[in-house]
């Protein structure tokens, strides 16, 4: 096989660059507000995929934007500013899944006619 360069393939330094290469650099930049952007279109799991990358993709993958669409859009909560990041989101999240969990076995039984339960945070 062989390998032949063409002049895209060699920057203004003379150094050979591979197409990847190219991209890389394309990708290295873009602006926070743009990759912020793009990171939206996410989910949670891939938002930690997205922090392996990288420093400046960890920083802005933790974006606090991001969780806050995160909440709204799936456990279709009302976010409060004092909640932080991705930790909290799945927290809340698991605090979800229980929450289905309980109303599940509350369902079940079948001789309790009445229920109630006060002051228990996170639920209805």
């Amino acid at each position: 096989m062989v390998n032949t360069l063409t002049n895209a393939d060699i920057n203004k330094n003379g150094i050979t660059m591979s197409p990847n290469d190219s991209t890389v650099t394309f990708i290295k930049q873009l602006p926070d507000e743009l990759l912020l952007h793009i990171f939206s279109f996410l989910q949670a799991f891939d938002l930690l995929e997205v922090e392996l990358t990288c420093h400046r993709w960890k920083n802005l993958a933790e974006e606090k934007i991001l969780w806050k669409n995160l909440y709204t859009k799936h456990l279709k909560i009302y976010w409060h500013e004092g909640k932080s990041n991705k930790k909290s989101y799945f927290i809340t999240l698991h605090g979800e899944r229980e929450h289905e969990k309980l109303m599940a076995f509350l369902g079940s039984i079948k001789h309790v006619h009445n229920l109630e339960l006060a002051k228990c945070i996170g639920l209805p």
